[in-house]
């Protein structure tokens, strides 16, 4: 198989870090972790959608030096496949002492190559552009790319950790290869105790149990749910001091707006953002307060009933749009969602501007999906 474009989630990374705030208290704990040389191979960190997780590991590539970083997310099939991983971790390596030339110095077994087109030296970081796998097997493609690789770099005397963070391990289910990323990283064996794994996950034991061989530090942010208030209140009180929200929340009386909505939400982000956007859009009366759903399948249904439920009679347009989104496996255009649904372009990003506001949908150069 070969790879020829280098994933990119820096659209990505500034998304999901827009107004970060709080979650101290977990990066102390992977400092910690990390502070002991000889620790488990893996800290994993779990939760339910909307905890959160996506953003801790977005922030970590701002504030700490790691090794290399991937983000799986279902809806961009190439990041969870897992020759594309192999080769994005490769290109973010390249840097490291003498990478380069020991990749090009492997020896490869016959039924695989790994192939970089041009010499090396000064302009090895631009050619990994041309860095190629083909065989059967991604286990043997990551053994010979990464992991032994990684080996060599120690062997030679770099003696810096080398800390790789993969977010979403639960997405990379979605592959339908017989090998997955989840497979590639539970395998990895003989590697330096400097090289470490920071992962992220929903608590899905198809992989959790992966990992349940050898050592591990998890931390299960829905355990911490006095941290998780805590974080929530902050970004609460950051943000609701913003206008439009503010002349609202004030008339209203800030303190009780910020502690109801800390206990609807039990702990999750994801239901702060939602009710922070549809307040402003009238679409959740801030006179209501004492009649907020509680939790994030809550605000999910009150959400689209109140935005879609307006309207019974266009449900029937929302769902075709989904439902195409829903199958698509890439991101679409309008023009491509106005040709596959029958309806016209303007039609389209009407329904899509409804569905964008309230985070139902990802948006990136004007290609849309789930």
């Amino acid at each position: 198989m070969m790879v020829t474009s280098t994933l990119d989630f820096s659209a990505y990374i500034v998304d999901h870090t827009k107004d970060f705030t709080g979650r101290k208290w977990v990066f102390v704990e992977i400092d910690r972790w990390l502070a002991d040389r000889y620790g488990p191979r893996f800290f994993i960190i779990t939760g339910p959608p909307g905890k959160g997780k996506s953003a801790i590991a977005a922030r970590l590539t701002e504030i700490s030096n790691l090794a290399a970083y991937h983000f799986c997310i279902a809806r961009q099939a190439e990041t969870v496949d897992p020759f594309s991983f192999i080769r994005s971790l490769s290109h973010q390596l390249i840097r490291f002492y003498d990478f380069a030339s020991i990749l090009a110095d492997q020896r490869i077994e016959p039924q695989v190559t790994i192939d970089i087109q041009a010499g090396y030296g000064q302009v090895l970081a631009a050619e990994i552009e041309s860095l190629t796998f083909q065989g059967p097997s991604p286990a043997i493609a990551f053994a010979h790319a990464v992991s032994s690789t990684l080996r060599a770099i120690v062997e030679r005397g770099f003696d810096q950790p080398l800390v790789i963070l993969v977010d979403a391990l639960d997405e990379a289910l979605k592959y339908n290869g017989d090998e997955t990323i989840i497979d590639l990283l539970a395998n990895v064996a003989d590697l330096p105790t400097q090289v470490r794994f920071v992962l992220t996950s929903r608590p899905d034991q198809a992989v959790l149990r992966r990992f349940d061989l050898g050592p591990v530090v998890q931390l299960a942010l829905d355990s911490r749910e006095d941290m998780n208030s805590l974080d929530i209140r902050h970004y609460m009180y950051q943000n609701a001091t913003l206008q439009p929200l503010y002349e609202r929340v004030v008339a209203h009386n800030m303190h009780f707006f910020v502690q109801r909505v800390v206990t609807a939400s039990e702990g999750n982000f994801l239901y702060v953002i939602w009710l922070l956007l549809a307040i402003p859009a009238d679409v959740q009366p801030i006179e209501a307060l004492g009649e907020l759903p509680s939790g994030l399948d809550g605000i999910f249904r009150e959400l689209l009933a109140q935005t879609v439920g307006r309207h019974i009679e266009s449900w029937h347009r929302y769902k075709i749009l989904l439902g195409i989104l829903a199958v698509a496996q890439e991101p679409l255009t309008p023009w491509q969602l106005a040709k596959f649904a029958h309806m016209s372009v303007n039609e389209v990003r009407d329904l899509l501007d409804v569905l964008r506001q309230f985070k139902f949908l990802w948006q990136s150069d004007d290609r849309y999906n789930l």
